[in-house]
């Protein structure tokens, strides 16, 4: 799925060196729980390995993609159509409905939307399928905007609208964070269904490490990145 070959990289070119990863494989279908202390460069990685950002050097290869061939609009593109991202900040778009903020990305990616209607009469309702077993009441808070939603509402439509369409890849950062411990239960096994189903990659950071039983591996962010090592 994911494969990094001495992969540099530096937010600008005169800026210090923040990742220098070697090498770096993901096999598909893995869950990969990612750990390291706060500033470490979690969110960086995951950028990287999602294609948002571009080493300065090395290669960077999703599903057989090197994502430095691929300008800016194409690696938007192939993003809609493979990956499935929860950001630490959620993005979701205070205009949009709360089912229209989950279906988004069905309206940007054919594949996804035809893997959605395969199995369910339309967008609207696999929506409030995944809403529903996130333990959100779409029926009451539907009228709202997004932007009014508790923290930890948000962070569930968030995730929705990552599973939605049954992305190849799912990058989770600190996807937990905001939830109380019963409704973190029913994300996980929510998630973890919707992965094992579709047999989608899924990465995940977390500072919860009571978490890592149930991943297929755990890496430790300072044994991958050489320039903590040197540091």
């Amino acid at each position: 799925m994911i494969k990094v070959e001495n992969a540099y990289f530096k937010w600008n070119k005169s800026g210090p060196l923040i990742l220098h990863i070697p090498e770096f494989r993901i096999r598909c279908g893995e869950k990969i729980f990612i750990k390291g202390p706060s500033g470490s460069g979690k969110t960086t990685l995951l950028n990287l390995l999602g294609g948002v950002s571009i080493p300065e050097t090395g290669m960077v290869s999703i599903m057989n993609t090197n994502m430095s061939t691929l300008g800016s609009a194409g690696r938007d593109a192939f993003r809609a159509e493979h990956i499935g991202y929860i950001f630490q900040m959620f993005n979701l778009i205070p205009y949009l409905t709360l089912i229209e903020n989950v279906t988004l990305p069905c309206r940007f990616s054919a594949a996804r939307r035809q893997r959605v209607l395969s199995k369910a009469k339309t967008l609207e309702e696999e929506a409030k399928r995944i809403l529903s077993g996130l333990g959100l009441d779409v029926t009451k808070l539907a009228s709202q905007s997004v932007s009014q939603l508790s923290i930890g509402q948000q962070q569930r439509v968030a995730a929705a609208r990552s599973i939605i369409g049954s992305p190849e890849l799912i990058i989770a950062d600190e996807p937990t964070s905001s939830l109380d411990r019963d409704v973190r239960s029913s994300f996980l096994d929510l998630l973890f269904r919707e992965v094992r189903d579709t047999k989608t990659t899924l990465i995940f950071v977390s500072h919860d490490s009571s978490l890592e039983s149930h991943f297929n591996r755990t890496v430790s962010l300072n044994d991958l990145n050489q320039v903590r090592l040197q540091g």
